[in-house]
């Protein structure tokens, strides 16, 4: 009977064979309405208990009602600076006001705090362990001793550290990823919209990821090159997809896997998924080599290494960690979060979407606990935006000359002047106000102009108003 290969990536693995759980997943809508004097807030979710509800009626000060939109209870109030945490969320808004308008800023982070050191070492000693016990059900399968102690070798000696620096890159990758844009997801087969910034900036960031498989030997330089070409427009069809899976990964899959067994001739999808399945069913099965895996590893807590010790029906009930926040049995429940910012202009630094219609931010993502996700820490959303005073502006230099980031660096600037330096430019403003006189402004900008230069805009303006200072 022929055996199956025994170096195929164990990331195919873990990708192949994820079962759906059936359940609905947790939703969880927050609104937030930061345009007037007080701060509109809704929270609503489908799967609040009754601790949830008590302290969601504390903060709110009001009852919860039946939210149609997740199928639980919705509750609504009005707040100042400080935001209720209606879920272990923290989140705040903060501004700076001058006399030509505000910069504001907003945050929101979901999930509840966490060690995130603690659990991303968690992950990695589950995957660590996931892949040794691939590499003992592999050896079984190897008829030549030499070749069966070469493997061992090898998983130990290349493919941890291999899956070991590629998914710290990896979810290094994502974090970066969700702090430039919360939700970003590769594109279906059928979207052939032009490549935009947010999806170069993905490309690059991951890349480095692809230049690691080419410098440790799994693909060589005419498959990398394909592979980065794929999506270099914006998206690769279903066609060009199954093209790079049957004629560049599983080559490259068939080449690591002949060093090990020379009988294999040849590899498809369909096989991988199977040689998957034939690894879990040995994984739930109690034998000597996977128990001596489980007791050597760091992932398995005490008690559980017990009951491998008991042996017989006590050992089958040993639950093992999802490798690298990967389930390869199941698919982690996620909390589904639609978060939204009505800002009435549009942010110059946010991670979320902008809605020109409703003059929202939209921050649309899934959350996964500590235990199952690929990345280092749950995302933070945020959203920096102005709100100038075009009145004052326009009265001041006929029309609005600071607005977004200038807006944002004149208000940080004022905020960070001493008081008597503020006091020389505020005089200089009243000046320009009451006289129209823009040669103090334009002095002080000449003064301070290394220590604390005015926003570009507003020295452009002063420099066509007042001339050369004297």
């Amino acid at each position: 009977m022929k055996r199956p290969p025994l170096a195929i990536p164990f990331v195919l693995v873990l990708l192949s064979v994820g079962l759906v759980t059936g359940c609905a997943n947790r939703k969880v809508r927050v609104a937030t309405d930061a345009t007037g004097g007080s701060t509109a807030r809704t929270f609503a979710a489908n799967e609040l208990g009754e601790q949830d509800l008590a302290r969601l009626r504390t903060a709110y000060a009001a009852e919860p009602v039946a939210d149609e939109d997740t199928g639980g209870q919705r509750i609504e109030g009005e707040f100042g600076a400080a935001l209720p945490s209606e879920m272990g969320n923290r989140n705040g808004l903060s501004e700076i006001r001058t006399s030509l308008g505000a910069s504001r800023f907003y945050y929101e982070a979901m999930a509840e705090p966490a060690d995130e050191w603690q659990a991303f070492r968690a992950r990695m000693d589950a995957g660590e362990l996931w892949l040794r016990l691939f590499g003992a059900w592999s050896a079984e399968r190897i008829n030549d001793p030499s070749r069966r102690e070469e493997w061992k070798a090898h998983v130990e000696q290349v493919l941890v550290p291999l899956f070991g620096t590629g998914m710290m890159m990896y979810s290094s990758a994502q974090a970066s990823v969700q702090s430039q844009r919360i939700g970003a997801r590769i594109r279906e087969t059928d979207d052939f919209r032009p490549m935009t910034d947010d999806e170069r900036f993905r490309q690059r960031t991951f890349l480095p990821l692809l230049m690691l498989l080419g410098e440790r030997g799994i693909l060589d330089a005419g498959e990398l090159q394909r592979l980065l070409l794929l999506g270099s427009d914006g998206n690769a069809s279903a066609e060009e997809r199954k093209w790079a899976a049957d004629q560049v990964l599983i080559p490259a899959i068939l080449r690591q896997v002949k060093k090990f067994n020379p009988e294999i001739d040849s590899l498809s999808t369909p096989k991988l998924v199977a040689i998957g399945f034939g690894f879990l069913l040995w994984v739930n099965a109690p034998s000597e080599a996977r128990d001596a895996v489980l007791l050597a590893s760091p992932a398995i807590p005490e008690s559980d290494k017990e009951k491998v010790r008991k042996g017989g029906a006590a050992s089958m009930t040993v639950s093992l960690p999802p490798p690298y926040g990967v389930d390869p049995r199941r698919r982690a429940k996620p909390t589904e979060v639609d978060v939204r910012l009505k800002t009435g202009g549009r942010p110059w630094l946010t991670n979320g979407e902008w809605d020109e219609k409703t003059g929202e931010v939209v921050f649309r993502t899934r959350l996964f606990d500590a235990n199952n996700r690929t990345i280092i820490f749950s995302p933070v959303f945020y959203a920096n935006w102005s709100e100038p005073d075009a009145a004052e502006q326009e009265r001041l230099f006929g029309s609005t000359i600071l607005d977004e980031n200038a807006l944002a660096d004149y208000c940080l600037l004022l905020a960070a002047m001493p008081e008597d330096i503020r006091k020389q430019w505020d005089a200089a403003v009243a000046t320009l106000a009451e006289k129209g006189d823009a040669g103090p402004m334009a002095r002080f900008a000449a003064e301070n102009a290394k220590r604390r230069p005015l926003p570009k805009p507003l020295a452009e303006w002063l420099a066509r108003k007042a001339g050369p200072a004297s």
